[in-house]
């Protein structure tokens, strides 16, 4: 199919498409208005993973290892459960902790239906880990830096002992110059010995700072003013969209599974029938405007399609056998709301327009309508003819357009069918045929009732209209078969609503 055929399918499926687009919105409008209202805020914390400026690749993965053994202590148990104890909450809010690729931060989000509970707890949690940090690298034992404390008192303590002892000897044996030497050597190496477990101790007294600072807190938890979900905005933006492909994808797979036909095209396919007319489709306001008088300047275009589908009748009309023009026309369509009533009243209007007497037979003794479309009384019309209560002088009316009349169909009577096949019937339409340059019958639709059936045999020529986006691919090739089998003598098709053809000479004239 063309792209002009896919349109049409969405033009035909149109309230398949706003129906699916309207529920889906109107279900995503409530649940978003109704659904609680939750909170999102988050807390950024930074690991130090290297001390030093130089960055190996074993660095590269102590990093990678202490950024998730953090990650994973975040969300463990025994974390969770003092985190739920510190705020004294039996259900923790949804939380999760995830890592900033190539940067030394993690994220806490933590998502809650009440904000305060929100920000207290990605703090809270931050302060756990921190805590939690520290037990984590200080080991069970001592600590090198108490360690080196505990060294270094004994250091100090035997470098004042040797200074005693050297202060001592030099005091009591001035002379003793060897002896003396022994005893400062013993001093330098006490000093010495200090000196080094006092270095030993400032740098371990460092690094256990930088290791109580291993983790921090970059960006703290502020308590969110407007909720993160739901995005009424988002959702419904989405929603529609949704619902939109949604009923997109139903127009065609209602397609795939009807046999509506949506072209004029595919129903000259169906039909095999000739289209001679294409009458463009007017919404009801200006159709019922369209019918009132000397509404000249009503859609040019419309009126137009019915002066053309005139010439085509004249035109293609087949002649009689003494050479005149056939002079009775039967419209009909396969299925009844395709229009057939409204395009007999505008064919018959647009003939006598063009100084042709014309008139109009409302067959349609079920259901009529030209009477409707005429603004006539039904009292008497064709059935009280045909039962001979009546002549046609009394009954047949006139219309505002000269030269065009109308026979309505008078009170539905008990037997249509017998009625339409009367003599009678066959008496009147002979001499219609005389009086007028063209008489039209308006039936009943093929397969509703078999009432056009009986017609068909008197008249010279058949209409069959087809309404887009209404006409069934099935009732059009029944309706199609039962006028071959009848050996029907076809004009030609009429397509109802039929693909606009814009003009600007008639647009215009709007």
């Amino acid at each position: 199919m063309d792209i002009k055929s896919y349109l049409a399918i969405l033009r035909g499926n149109r309230w398949v498409i706003i129906t699916t687009s309207i529920v889906t919105l109107a279900v995503v409008i409530f649940l978003s208005f109704t659904i609680t209202p939750t909170y999102i805020t988050t807390t950024t914390l930074r690991i130090a993973t290297s001390s030093t400026g130089v960055v190996g690749y074993s660095d590269y993965m102590y990093a990678d290892r202490l950024m998730n053994t953090y990650t994973k202590l975040a969300t463990s148990r025994p974390v969770l459960d003092e985190l739920g104890s510190k705020l004294n909450i039996t259900i923790l809010p949804k939380i999760e902790v995830k890592t900033i690729s190539n940067t030394e931060l993690i994220i806490i989000t933590v998502e809650s239906s009440n904000p305060t509970i929100a920000k207290d707890s990605a703090n809270a949690l931050a302060e756990i880990l921190i805590i939690q940090g520290r037990e984590l690298y200080s080991g069970g034992g001592k600590s090198v830096q108490e360690i080196l404390s505990e060294q270094l008192i004994q250091a100090e303590k035997e470098l004042k002992d040797a200074r005693q002892e050297y202060d001592a000897f030099v005091l009591e044996n001035p002379k003793e110059t060897d002896q003396i030497a022994l005893f400062f050597e013993k001093v330098k190496l006490k000093e010495s010995t200090y000196t080094t477990l006092l270095d030993q101790y400032d740098e371990a007294r460092l690094k256990e700072r930088i290791r109580e600072n291993i983790i921090t807190v970059v960006e703290p938890a502020i308590e969110p003013l407007k909720p993160s979900k739901p995005n009424k905005l988002l959702n419904i933006s989405l929603g529609f969209i949704v619902g939109l492909i949604g009923g997109i994808g139903l127009a065609f797979l209602f397609e795939n599974l009807g046999t509506k036909l949506y072209t004029s095209k595919q129903i000259e396919s169906v039909a095999e029938i000739n289209i001679i007319g294409k009458i463009p489709a007017l919404p009801k306001k200006r159709l019922f405007r369209l019918l009132k008088a000397n509404d000249e300047n009503m859609n040019t275009s419309f009126k137009e399609a019915f002066r053309r589908l005139h010439i085509q009748i004249a035109t293609q009309n087949p002649k009689r056998d003494d050479g005149s023009s056939l002079k009775t026309i039967l419209i009909t369509s396969s299925e009844p709301g395709e229009g057939k009533s409204i395009i007999t009243f505008n064919l018959a209007k647009a003939i006598a327009q063009s100084g042709k007497k014309v008139i109009i037979i409302d067959c349609d003794l079920h259901i009529p309508k030209q009477h409707i479309i005429n603004g006539f009384s039904n009292e008497i019309g064709l059935s009280t003819v045909l039962n001979k209560k009546t002549n046609f002088i009394d009954t047949v009316q006139k219309t505002q357009y000269p030269g065009m009349h109308v026979l309505t169909s008078g009170p539905i009577p008990p037997n249509p069918e017998k009625l339409l096949g009367s003599t009678q019937m066959k008496s009147l339409i002979k001499f219609l045929s005389e009086q007028y340059y063209m008489v039209i019958l308006d039936t009943p639709a093929l397969l509703s009732i078999s009432d056009s059936i009986s017609l068909i045999p008197i008249v010279e020529g058949i209409l069959l209209v087809a309404r887009r986006n209404v006409i069934r691919e099935e009732a059009l090739r029944e309706a199609c078969k039962q006028l071959v089998e009848i050996n029907g003598r076809m004009l030609g098709l009429v397509v109802n609503e039929a693909e606009r053809i814009t003009s600007y000479y008639y647009d215009r004239n709007k």
